[in-house]
């Protein structure tokens, strides 16, 4: 089926902290935005050599240490291989006899300690110089390296100069600025202002989001994707140039102007080749091998020397000096091999900087022109986010401020605005007393003349305003369901995550009239008049919002029988347009009446809401099955133990939970629909409803005297204690988006 919405978004509630917050955002669009072109400004004042070299003196940096790994992963493992030979064959050799040994046989402890000691400070100079000559070559190799990056970082960047500025000729090109580097932060200033703005919206506007989330998820998943591309939109520039740098924007440049691949490209596959060179040829793995056998090598034979040496061996350093320039020996290999690459292949990057830099002498017209256009884009980039954004929440608070006016003038009677006037005392004179009151000179019915005449406190014209209308057949039980809600909102007898406060009017006065005319009389209700307009019981209600919890006006209307069957009843509109219906059904009564009346009101409704067939709104409406005390009196509760079963599956599903959820609705709901057949048979009453109001109703089996004495009709000899009154008020304005029921049993609490 096809849903329509009407009527869908409640008045705007006025609250502080939604007015700091709008003008947060005001603020954080109109700052961000103005300050963020700063960059793209200083860019008039720096070189692009200057802005950009680190970022291409870091690609020269890896490809530089990549070259170098590699190259010393070879050499090292070289190295190590000719050493492996070498420690392989002396072991073998002093594992003999070994002229060491004949030279120092006959000599005594003392000669040979001396023998040693000559032969360690003879050495000495020879391990030195092997030591100095390594550093020497590493630093030498280290100096060069550096020059190299010099060279290597310089080539970079002017091949990139050369590009951009060669790039720049086609039109499509200009649509890659959006993904510069210099345009980062104002990509981040257009991303959290859209994610302040769209955090704004929805916390003004939650209790409608919370209605479309309970009854309508598809039409609150296209609107969410609305208002989620006003942050995800900046958000992917945003991480593309914060995360990735310059890529995307070269990427997109080298693709719209026709240039080929652009330099950082070839400058990261260059880079990529030699990892893949040494990932391919597992030369990490090969090195790390020849190092352990080589290792293993020179230990074993730095043991044999130690056992073959003379009994003085402890005092000499000869085999620990030996190993010692060995290493040496390797890092000067190793440095000597890098320092001779390093030379040959900076000089190749000198011929290619020479032949860039004429490039770039060339094309210097075009690079500055390329640079006025970075700084140009920035600016149309700002001002357009600019005006987006700001735009967007210019036009938000208008209509905040326009929606919290249009509230403030509406009577929550008669739903006229502008029509609401200071109440004049006795003298003609403004009341000014603290407690200011409005009332309300619309114009009901000209023949006979008629006024709403409606008056409360001004101090509550600023909230919103909720209107729930009792429609159903006479002698339903509207009027007094109506009054025991009254009496248990006046008790307290709610949910303490909830507040209700009675609003003094005139429909306040008669309803505690009516209280004490069956409480204390013990007299039945007379008929609702429909003659006059009535005026609603107000109640101030806040909610259970754990974001900020909504004062609001919430109006319950009182109408008459008569209003439900007549089509054509002068109260009629008025009473179809509610936020929410108490539709009352009587089970002590046939059915035909209800059904026209029931009928009568889905179709009414519809045309009232320009609705075409098998389209749906929004609206829910409670089916009140009143009079639930009584059903043993009827004649379809004769011979059957049905309605005591039903009384016992009530009682089973009350004691299942001590808090009122929407789940104990629902169960309820479900065992008063398992009834309906019985009660009604052949009426299809889901079906009605359904066809209009989709899943958003809900059976309400209820009693205003209550389910402990059944079936006695005599109010004198009752105790008065209502079933089921509260709920069907408290599920219409959870279904207006202000949470009252939850399944959480730590914060709901008895009824």
């Amino acid at each position: 089926m096809v849903e329509v919405s009407t009527n869908l978004e409640p008045p705007s509630q006025p609250a502080r902290h939604v007015r700091w917050l709008r003008w947060a955002v005001l603020a954080l669009a109109a700052s961000t935005f103005w300050l963020a072109p700063a960059p793209s400004r200083t860019l008039a004042a720096e070189s692009s050599e200057d802005s950009s070299a680190s970022d291409f003196e870091d690609l020269a940096k890896t490809f530089i240490q990549q070259r170098e790994k590699l190259l010393r992963l070879q050499t090292e493992r070289q190295f190590w291989e000719q050493e492996l030979t070498r420690y392989e064959a002396i072991t073998r050799f002093h594992t003999e006899k070994t002229l060491l040994d004949g030279f120092t046989n006959d000599l005594s402890p003392d000669s040979q300690r001396q023998l040693l000691s000559l032969l360690d400070q003879n050495y000495a100079p020879y391990w030195k110089g092997v030591a100095t000559a390594a550093q020497g070559l590493q630093d030498e190799q280290s100096q060069a390296q550096r020059n190299w990056l010099s060279v290597r970082g310089r080539l970079n960047q002017g091949r990139n100069q050369v590009f951009e500025a060669t790039a720049q000729g086609a039109v499509a090109s200009q649509l890659a600025q959006v993904l510069n580097v210099g345009n980062r932060w104002l990509w981040f200033c257009a991303m959290v202002a859209g994610a302040c703005l769209v955090g704004v919206y929805w916390f003004h506007h939650r209790q409608y989001y919370r209605r479309l989330f309970w009854v309508r998820k598809t039409s609150l998943g296209r609107r969410a994707f609305v208002l989620g591309l006003l942050v995800l939109v900046p958000a992917v520039p945003t991480v593309v140039t914060f995360v990735f740098g310059n890529q995307g924007y070269e990427s997109l440049l080298a693709l719209t102007g026709g240039q080929g691949a652009a330099p950082r490209q070839t400058m990261t596959a260059e880079i990529d080749e030699l990892n893949s060179e040494i990932t391919k040829s597992d030369l990490e793995k090969q090195h790390q091998e020849m190092k352990t056998r080589h290792d293993a090598a020179r230990s074993a034979w730095l043991e044999a020397v130690k056992t073959r040496l003379p009994k003085a061996k402890d005092s000499s350093t000869l085999p620990q000096q030996w190993i010692a320039s060995r290493d040496h020996v390797q890092q000067s290999v190793v440095a000597t091999k890098l320092l001779a690459e390093i030379s040959k292949s900076m000089q190749q990057d000198l011929e290619q900087l020479q032949k860039v830099e004429l490039e770039v002498a060339k094309h210097r017209g075009a690079i500055n022109e390329s640079e006025k256009k970075k700084r140009l884009a920035g600016g149309i980039l700002g001002t357009t986010l600019l005006a987006l954004y700001g735009g967007l929440a210019f036009v938000f608070v208008r209509g905040v401020r326009r929606a919290q006016s249009l509230t403030a003038k509406t009577c929550p009677s008669c739903l006229s605005v502008g029509k609401l006037e200071p109440l004049l005392n006795a003298d003609g004179s403004t009341q000014r007393t603290g407690l200011d009151e409005l009332r309300c000179s619309n114009v009901i019915l000209n023949d006979p003349f008629t006024e709403c005449e409606f008056v409360f406190y001004a101090s509550y014209c600023e909230r919103t305003k909720l209107g729930f209308s009792t429609l159903g057949v006479g002698e339903s039980g509207k009027t007094f369901g109506l009054a025991m809600v009254y009496r248990e909102l006046n008790l307290g007898r709610f949910p303490d995550n909830v507040h209700f406060e009675k609003v003094k009017g005139e429909a306040a006065k008669k309803f505690d009239k009516f209280v004490d005319q069956v409480l204390n009389s013990r007299m039945k209700m007379s008929a609702t008049v429909a003659d006059r307009f009535p005026h609603p019981l107000i109640f101030n209600f806040r909610d259970n919002d754990s974001f900020a919890k909504s004062d609001v006006m919430v109006s319950l209307f009182d109408y008459a029988g008569r209003v439900t069957q007549d089509e054509g009843h002068p109260q009629r509109n008025r009473a179809l347009n509610a936020d929410g219906y108490f539709f009352f059904l009587d089970p002590t009564r046939p059915d035909e009446k209800q059904v026209q009346a029931l009928l009568g009101f889905r179709e009414d409704l519809r045309l009232m809401k320009n609705l075409k067939a098998g389209q749906q709104i929004h609206i829910p409406v409670a089916l009140c099955i009143s009079k639930l005390d009584l059903l043993v009196n009827q004649p379809y509760a004769q011979g059957s133990d049905l309605i005591e079963q039903f009384y016992q599956d009530l009682s089973q599903i009350d004691q299942s939970s001590g808090v009122m959820t929407m789940e104990i609705l629902q169960r309820r709901s479900d065992a008063i629909a398992r009834l309906t057949e019985t009660i009604w048979p052949g009426w299809r009453i889901e079906r009605q409803i359904r066809d209009l109001f989709g899943d958003r109703f809900l059976f309400f089996p209820m009693t205003p005297v209550g389910l402990d004495q059944p079936g006695v009709n005599d109010l004198s000899q009752r105790t008065i204690e209502p079933y089921g009154i509260i709920e069907p008020l408290l599920w219409l304005l959870h279904m207006n988006g202000h949470p009252v029921l939850n399944q959480d049993k730590a914060k709901s609490k008895p009824v």
